[in-house]
């Protein structure tokens, strides 16, 4: 739990495992996943799931949305006001909400910028 909150990253449970192997040599990879297991039922942390590939965690539990990279997988906090999301529900839905996540898909800053980069530059014939 002490470094999941202390990175911004949403690391994996194997790259948790990795870093927090440091400190106790001994740890396995199965006692991690179990403790964030454990964790994200106590409401601890949050599981991240932005595609294919492994679950990120979070410990940052405030309100906010995700934004994975398709280029090179990162995962960003997104806020943003979204006090009247409910509201575009679809006016026949008749549940009650309790909560929602947002995970938003495209490019980050890096990759965009390594997409127009690689696109500006003359091809090889």
């Amino acid at each position: 739990m002490n470094y999941l909150c202390s990175t911004m990253d949403h690391p994996t449970a194997e790259q948790i495992y990795v870093q927090v192997r440091k400190k106790i040599p001994n740890i396995s990879l199965g006692t991690v996943y179990r403790n964030l297991s454990l964790l994200e039922e106590l409401g601890m942390v949050r599981k991240v799931t932005g595609g294919p590939g492994a679950e990120h965690f979070d410990a940052n539990l405030s309100m906010h949305h995700h934004f994975v990279c398709s280029g090179c997988g990162s995962i960003t906090d997104v806020f943003f006001d979204d006090q009247h999301l409910e509201g575009l529900l679809d006016p026949g839905f008749s549940g009650t909400v309790s909560g929602y996540d947002i995970v938003f898909h495209g490019l980050c800053e890096s990759c965009s910028a390594a997409l127009q980069q690689d696109k500006q530059a003359p091809g090889e014939d």
